[in-house]
C-alpha cells in the first residue's frame, strides 16, 4: 500500500529542501510550494506540486496543505505524513513506524510537546516572544476559556504528523483549519482545540520523550532566519505577560 510523505516550502530562502537520506519504494514524496514557484517537477525524491489556495498571508498559504491535506492531491491516498522542511530523515524507522501504525488502524499520530502540557501556556509564551499577533493570542485565550477548555490537556508538536484519510479525521482537519483562521498563526494551539472539540486522542508516533530534536531517525535543522527587533509592543507584552496569566489563573 503506498502513501505519501510531504513537507511545505513556500520561503526558498527560508529553507534549503532536505533530500531523506533513506527513502523507500512504498512513498512517494511531496513538496508544496507557493504558486509560480514551480521550476522544475522533482527536486531530488520530491514532486513539486502548488498550493491551490489563494491567500496573501505566506504563513497561513503554507499551513494549507499542512492542515488541510484532503483538499490536495494527497487525497487519493489513505495514509499521509506531514513533516516540517526542516527536519531530515536520517534512517528507515520513519517508514516501520508507518507501517506500524497502519496495520494497528491508527487514526492520528503525534509527538508530545518536549517542554509544554497546555495550549494556554503554548500561547503565553507566543505572547512573550512576540511570535505572532499579540491581539489573536489574546482572543483565543478569551475564546478557550469562555468555551470552558481545559488547562494542562496536553500539548503536541505540529512538525510530525500521520494521518488516515477518513471522515474522522477529516472532521478534526475542517475544525483545526476554522480555527487556525479564527485565531493565531501559530498552529498548535489551534490544533488542540479541534482535537478537544472531536473527543480525539491522538496515538504517539514516537515513544514519550522524543522528538525530531533526539530521535536517531531524524534531524532538525535550524532555521535560516535574520533576527528580529522586537517591537515597542512586543517588549511590553513581555513585561505584562506574567501579569496577564495571573488575571487569568493559567
Amino acid at each position: 500500500m503506498k502513501y505519501a510523505i510531504y513537507t511545505v516550502l513556500t520561503q526558498i530562502a527560508y529553507d534549503t529542501l532536505l533530500q531523506p537520506q533513506v527513502v523507500s519504494d512504498e512513498v512517494d514524496y511531496y513538496c508544496f510550494v507557493r504558486k509560480g514557484d514551480v521550476l522544475q517537477k522533482m527536486v531530488g525524491i520530491w514532486n513539486i506540486i502548488e498550493i491551490e489556495c489563494q491567500l496573501k498571508d505566506e504563513i497561513r498559504l503554507s499551513r494549507f496543505p499542512k492542515i488541510l491535506p484532503q483538499e490536495t492531491i494527497l487525497k487519493r491516498y489513505d495514509f499521509t505524513l506531514y513533516i516540517d522542511a526542516n527536519i531530515l530523515i536520517k534512517t528507515d524507522y520513519v517508514y516501520h513506524r508507518i507501517d506500524e501504525l497502519i496495520r494497528s488502524n491508527t487514526s492520528i499520530a503525534l509527538l508530545k510537546h518536549p517542554f509544554r502540557d497546555c495550549a494556554y501556556q503554548e500561547l503565553y509564551v507566543c505572547l512573550a516572544a512576540g511570535k505572532g499577533q499579540w491581539w489573536a493570542h489574546i482572543y483565543q485565550i478569551l475564546y478557550m476559556k469562555l468555551h470552558r477548555y481545559p488547562a494542562h490537556a496536553g500539548l503536541y508538536e505540529a512538525n510530525l504528523i500521520f494521518r488516515r484519510n477518513c471522515q474522522e479525521v477529516f472532521e478534526i482537519n475542517n475544525a483545526w483549519w476554522r480555527y487556525y483562521n479564527k485565531f493565531s498563526c501559530r498552529d498548535q494551539a489551534s490544533f488542540m482545540l479541534a482535537l478537544w472539540q472531536n473527543k480525539c486522542n491522538p496515538d504517539l508516533f514516537l515513544d514519550d520523550g522524543y522528538t525530531t530534536r533526539n530521535h536517531s531517525g531524524f534531524e532538525k535543522e535550524n532555521h535560516l532566519t535574520k533576527p528580529k527587533t522586537r517591537s515597542v509592543v512586543g517588549r511590553l507584552l513581555k513585561m505584562i505577560t506574567p501579569i496577564s496569566r495571573k488575571i487569568l489563573k493559567h
